[in-house]
């Protein structure tokens, strides 16, 4: 008796066995289904902003401080002298001179 007890547990381990061990493996996958792979774009679109903004940041500083260092590398502008003092004549005397002179020739009376 004992060796086919013996005989009928070996039988039932290999073909019983493997039907029970399946079908618990399936009811655990349905319980717990296997998780997703993580998406990489988020992470990725993130970093891609916060470089750009970086970026954007260093440009602006840049050409702030390229201004500044333009007002402080040029020299003031001159303002235009007035014409010579000396050449000018006095304003009765420059009134006689146009009336004078038309187109460069002189006017007779």
């Amino acid at each position: 008796m004992a060796v086919k007890a013996a005989r009928g547990s070996v039988s039932m381990q290999e073909t019983i066995g493997p039907r029970v061990a399946a079908m618990l493996a399936m009811a655990a996958k349905k319980l717990e289904p296997p998780k997703r792979r993580a998406r990489i774009m988020p992470p990725m679109l993130a970093g891609m902003a916060l470089l750009v903004a970086g970026a954007a940041a260093v440009a602006a500083v840049s050409i702030r401080n390229r201004n500044a260092m333009r007002a402080m590398a040029m020299p003031p502008r001159p303002t235009p002298a007035p014409a010579d003092q000396s050449a000018m004549l006095s304003p009765e005397a420059e009134q006689a001179r146009r009336e004078a002179d038309v187109d460069g020739l002189s006017q007779t009376r």
